[in-house]
């Protein structure tokens, strides 16, 4: 897993790692930001011929931290043990199956998005990055059970039109 301000990218192998950098580089140029840096630990997810040469596209330096010393990269791995965190408590507290991981650790990068801490003293990370305020009014409790509305041509007469389902 690979997390960004907005989105978590969830990868099957380390190969997809370039295209998720690609697409994520695309974004930070449509939002008007600059990427200097990459910081890494040196993973071979990021000291690959495929990311180099994305780095190399976007004039982008790799700066490579001593291998297995997290505090050298201490923002990312913070961002990603609270990530981690949030999600497995959103997943105890409601009762869900740990096979729904990708969908809380999604959950919890909305919600730090939306109210985490940022340099700028009543700014979120959204309003930085969007320059438009956060609401919070779509956000629901991870997990409560709710009612899914069956589509009328999979139904009969007298068949009920929703079935019970759990919000994630």
């Amino acid at each position: 897993m690979i997390i960004r301000n907005f989105v978590a990218f969830f990868i099957t192998t380390k190969g997809e790692v370039a295209d998720c950098l690609r697409k994520f580089l695309k974004e930070v140029k449509t939002a008007g930001h600059v990427t200097k840096d990459l910081l890494s630990d040196g993973g071979k997810e990021f000291n690959c011929e495929a990311v180099q040469k994305v780095l190399e596209e976007h004039g982008i330096t790799h700066r490579l931290t001593m291998p297995y010393s997290p505090e050298q990269n201490g923002a990312a791995e913070q961002e990603n043990h609270t990530t981690v965190e949030s999600a497995r408590s959103m997943l105890h507290s409601s009762g869900l199956p740990k096979e729904l991981w990708a969908e809380a650790c999604n959950t919890a990068v909305c919600i730090l998005n939306c109210t985490g801490p940022t340099p700028v003293d009543g700014k979120t990370p959204l309003e930085l990055w969007t320059g438009s305020y956060a609401t919070l009014g779509h956000l629901r409790v991870f997990g409560t059970e709710c009612y899914v509305q069956i589509p009328k041509q999979k139904m009969h007469k007298w068949d009920q039109k929703s079935k019970l389902g759990r919000w994630v």
